[in-house]
């Protein structure tokens, strides 16, 4: 029995390195973020978690032939766009999207599921995003990184030249099967989902958060 254990043990461990090597490349996208992020709060230059509201503005309301200063205190924000000033994420929102469009649209930035809410309505705004889908696009890890967001962080959205500022009231990990997190809501709120953990779809994290200001 003793002759095989060696072995067995060294086929485990050459099995186990090869398995965290591969696994780490197929979610590289999602794992650089992670790095920078814990660098920058070791290095404690992590970003504000708050919008400055007297420094918001549509980027329609700018001049395009315009230059742009550099020493301007004014943040402009695309329309349909989520912006995350605690990630430094700024992403393409893709409306409406049902079912049999959802994969195909998630390549292309963060996709508000058909039915639920629109910022100008009452009720809960449903967007989903990639944790980490290997290396298909640019937004296959887009929200690999929404876990490090808390209670009191903000979530902002532009839509029809306003700008809506969502604050982070609850955090959770919860299985597939919780429909119930789609639907409609009797105050404005935001929920945000990806799967989780990293490379897996076995479960999905939840941020909820709740309408605080319309500019």
């Amino acid at each position: 029995m003793k002759k095989y254990l060696k072995p067995t043990l060294k086929f485990i461990g050459v099995f186990a390195i090869f398995f965290v090597i591969i696994f780490s490349l197929l979610n590289i996208g999602a794992i650089i973020p992670r790095i920078r992020f814990y660098a920058k709060y070791l290095t404690n230059k992590q970003s504000s978690s708050q919008f400055s509201e007297t420094q918001i503005e549509p980027v329609q309301n700018q001049d395009q032939n315009q230059s742009t200063n550099n020493n301007s205190t004014t943040q402009n924000y695309a329309e349909n766009h989520l912006i995350i000033p605690k990630l430094n994420m700024d992403v393409p929102i893709i409306w409406n999207v049902s079912d049999k469009d959802l994969m195909d649209q998630l390549l292309h930035g963060v996709v508000h599921y058909n039915g639920t809410a629109l910022p100008d309505q009452d009720g809960n705004i449903f967007i989903m995003g990639h944790s980490s889908y290997y290396w298909l696009g640019p937004y296959s890890s887009i929200f690999s990184m929404i876990d490090k967001l808390n209670p009191g962080d903000q979530v902002g959205i532009m839509y029809q030249e306003h700008f809506y500022i969502y604050t982070v009231e609850n955090k959770m990990v919860v299985k597939p099967d919780r429909v119930d997190l789609m639907k409609n809501s009797d105050r404005n709120m935001l929920t945000l989902m990806t799967c989780v953990p990293i490379g897996t779809a076995w479960n999905r994290l939840i941020i909820q958060a709740n309408l605080t200001s319309i500019i």
